[in-house]
């Protein structure tokens, strides 16, 4: 199985472009992944699943089977994720 991580945290925009259509050409399967560093870049991209992963087999599953969307930049993700990781309560 060959899979291409399409959108990192730490690469530039063009970067990512570069890889969302090199996946795109070659046919692969995608995912996204922070590579984060320091708590304010989690979130940053993401590989979005349709129901919550309980195990690691189920997550290979699904995005082997191409049931998972690699999503960059993730801005609104991480904003909207940070009172939960910080802490400090939820949304309004």
């Amino acid at each position: 199985m060959k899979i291409l991580e399409v959108y990192n945290g730490q690469n530039t925009l063009r970067e990512n472009q570069l890889s969302v259509e090199v996946g795109r050409r070659l046919g692969l399967v995608t995912c996204g992944g922070s590579d984060a560093h320091t708590p304010i870049e989690v979130g940053r991209c993401v590989t979005a699943f349709h129901h919550p992963i309980r195990h690691e087999r189920e997550l290979i599953q699904e995005i082997a089977g191409g049931r998972s969307k690699a999503w960059g930049p993730g801005w609104q993700l991480r904003l909207e994720g940070l009172p939960d990781l910080y802490g400090v309560g939820g949304p309004p």
